[in-house]
């Protein structure tokens, strides 16, 4: 089957269109309400999903998104159930690309082959690790490129242009570029001025 990413993206630039990629974590709140949430997702339009696996030490997330980690484990999540969830929603939607963010305590339990070789029977297009830089993915990116899985690697906000040039290299699918540096959601923002005497109030 060729790359859902590149035929999607080769839809948008004809039309000349953004991407828009949701990003959910699985079980949250509770399975079934996950999977109502992203069959609404897909019938409004979005083109492609980023689904989550819980983690207990989400580092590069912010209270939002920490919160909903949370509120998956209350759920009683686990790795198995979300696979089971994948194979649900990849059965009911076969042509839309589907991209996991995961932290590599995951795969590492789970088992690095294990991991990709179940992702690739369900057909998941991509994997995230958002942990793990491409200094570190020699071994990762093996074992995708066995599976067919794009390996996909985040570019920081103030990377070098050699970097940058890297990235480019190992990324499959897209790159996931950071517009700052920081954990995800909102941060509280200083704003600092001064008020001189003709100033108007």
């Amino acid at each position: 089957m060729k790359s859902r990413y590149k035929i999607l993206l080769k839809k948008l630039k004809l039309n000349k269109e953004g991407c828009f990629i949701p990003f959910i974590i699985l079980g949250d709140p509770s399975i079934d309400v996950s999977l109502k949430i992203i069959d609404v997702l897909i019938q409004s339009g979005v083109d492609a999903l980023e689904l989550g696996i819980p983690f207990s030490d989400p580092i590069a997330d912010g209270i939002i998104i920490q919160k909903a980690h949370l509120r998956s484990f209350f759920s009683k999540m686990t790795v198995k159930k979300c696979f089971l969830m994948l194979h649900i929603i990849r059965k009911k939607y076969p042509f839309i690309p589907i991209g996991l963010l995961v932290y590599m305590n995951i795969i590492f339990s789970y088992g690095i082959s294990k991991f990709y070789a179940k992702c690739s029977s369900i057909q998941i297009d991509s994997i995230l690790i958002a942990d793990m830089p491409y200094e570190e993915s020699s071994d990762i990116r093996r074992t995708s490129k066995k599976y067919n899985i794009a390996q996909v690697f985040i570019c920081p906000p103030d990377a070098e242009t050699k970097i940058i040039k890297k990235i480019s290299k190992y990324s499959q699918g897209y790159i996931y570029l950071l517009s700052r540096s920081g954990t995800t959601g909102l941060q509280k923002t200083t704003i600092k001025f001064s008020l001189k005497k003709n100033d108007k109030n």
